[in-house]
């Protein structure tokens, strides 16, 4: 069976900006199709495009990383396509072959693909920029082949919700990170405290009483520190969502709660005046996670399990790196506290108005589409739907060390420990997907310069990010065509 294993793709940020910029001007009118089945084609190679694993992956489930044929990253998930879909396919359809591609990034390389009309038949994209890719057009309507599935009752709701948008499903889950606190439980005894922080304000308060500055040097952070991401899901939490209707609702109170809070807590997990905590190599992040492992923050918002068993950790470590510095500080399954992320409280945390919402769990979602631009469609179905059968499955996310979207799965194997199955519960109860604005680079690139310049540099005071960040928000809007109709809600 022949295969193709690709280099990743290695262009100039130059070039890359050219062919996004191409991309973006494909129609945004939505795909007019009804999602109806279409008729089995022949027998034809599928092409498959998909993200080999994610850098923030904890360094204790960090696969083994092998060097394939053509001299790049080999990873073990990347094996798995190789080995163990593969085969099943051409068992199922013997006279078919399927290619797989990798890429950190494959919703960008899907846009190049399809605008040079060589896409993938299925290709792997993130929750976030699920607006965008329907509004260019890549992805088919799933509905007509989901009706006839009779699989869709055991998909997890929150997970299932990410591949759809106004009712219509665009896509299929993959897996999930669930976004929950993890407390260490002596921390908090020590602070006076046995239960995690229900409030806003409780939980800067916990961050501030847990962060220990000792002769001038950070010893311990209270929380892992704000990214700009944060933003984004505490938004979520007062209830608002960023377009509705077309218009920007008025979210400008909202916005500016979240980011005095975001500064707050950036002030509470390093003080002025104390250098900041040193990064740690072993753990590559793009927030304070990685510490938390070491036991240097105290409290950490991260989408990790704990550390699997020791003899599980050296077999799946393989030689990615060296192995972190003992200390006595790190997480363990008994020191571990989960709790859901905080609502708005406190007096000065309070939303508008008196208001109250409830608990909500984030979570990003992998999801899986079927292009426009496959021409075989009914035979991308059955892969497609191959690789989320319940052994498939399993065995990809226990790789990938996440959630499967599947309820008859989640109580498998590494997903059996108290901690993971809290975890789980609570994303059962309070998960949603996240915000899927059109133009999302945009919308992200606004909040990301509003938190740099409110939370991070302190140039701008609470107040005045918001009004200018909902200003950029109404700008985009306006520049979108046709007009967005939408909700940022699913």
């Amino acid at each position: 069976m022949p295969f193709t294993r690709r280099r990743f793709l290695n262009r100039s940020a130059a070039a890359l900006g050219g062919i996004l910029a191409a991309a973006c001007s494909l129609t945004e009118s939505l795909w007019p199709g009804t999602g109806s089945p279409l008729p089995r084609a022949a027998p034809v190679a599928l092409r498959v495009l998909y993200g080999p694993w994610i850098r923030e992956a904890m360094y204790t489930a960090v696969p083994v990383v092998y060097t394939g044929p053509d001299g790049g990253p080999f990873t073990p998930d990347r094996e798995w396509f190789h080995t163990t879909v593969a085969p099943a396919f051409r068992e199922r359809y013997p006279d078919s072959t399927v290619t797989f591609e990798s890429h950190h990034d494959p919703l960008h390389w899907a846009l190049e693909l399809h605008q040079a009309g060589t896409a993938p038949d299925i290709f792997q994209t993130d929750d976030l920029r699920h607006a965008d890719l329907i509004r260019r057009r890549l992805a088919h309507r799933l509905d007509g082949w989901v009706k006839q599935w009779r699989q869709t009752d055991d998909f997890v709701q929150p997970a299932w919700l990410a591949g759809q948008t106004a009712g219509v499903q665009w896509g299929l889950p993959l897996f999930s990170r669930v976004y929950t606190l993890y407390f260490n439980r002596y921390v908090l005894r020590a602070a006076g405290m046995s239960q995690p922080p229900p409030t806003w304000g409780d939980l800067l308060d916990t961050a501030y009483r847990s962060t220990l500055v000792r002769d001038g040097e950070l010893v311990r952070a209270g929380l892992s520190a704000p990214h700009s991401r944060w933003f984004w899901w505490l938004l979520q939490l007062t209830g608002v969502t960023l377009y509705d209707g077309g218009q920007v609702p008025a979210l400008e109170n909202e916005a500016e709660v979240v980011l005095d809070w975001l500064r707050d807590l950036a002030t509470a997990v390093q003080p002025a005046g104390v250098p900041p905590l040193e990064r740690s190599k072993y753990f590559p992040s793009v927030e304070d996670s990685a510490n938390w492992h070491l036991g240097k923050v105290s409290h950490a918002w991260v989408p990790f399990f704990l550390p699997p068993q020791s003899t599980e950790v050296e077999q799946r470590r393989g030689t990615l790196s060296g192995p972190p510095p003992a200390a006595a500080g790190r997480p363990t399954p008994e020191s571990t506290l989960i709790g859901v992320p905080p609502v708005p409280g406190s007096t000065r945390y309070a939303l508008p108005g008196g208001r109250s919402v409830p608990p909500l769990v984030h979570a990003h979602t992998a999801v899986l589409h079927l292009s426009t631009q496959s021409a075989a469609p009914a035979d991308a179905w059955e892969l497609l739907t191959m690789l989320l059968e319940p052994e498939m499955l399993y065995s990809y996310t226990h790789l990938r060390w996440a959630v499967p979207p599947r309820k008859s799965m989640l109580g498998r194997g590494y997903l059996q420990s108290a901690n993971t199955q809290q975890i789980i519960a609570l994303w059962l109860r309070y998960g949603r997907p996240p915000f899927d604005p059109p133009r999302y680079a945009a919308v992200s690139q606004a909040i990301e310069a509003k938190f740099q310049a409110v939370v991070v540099s302190k140039e701008q005071a609470p107040g005045d990010g918001a009004r200018k960040l909902v200003a950029q928000l109404e700008k985009i809007a306006q520049e979108i065509t046709p007009a967005y109709t939408g909700t940022t809600r699913r």
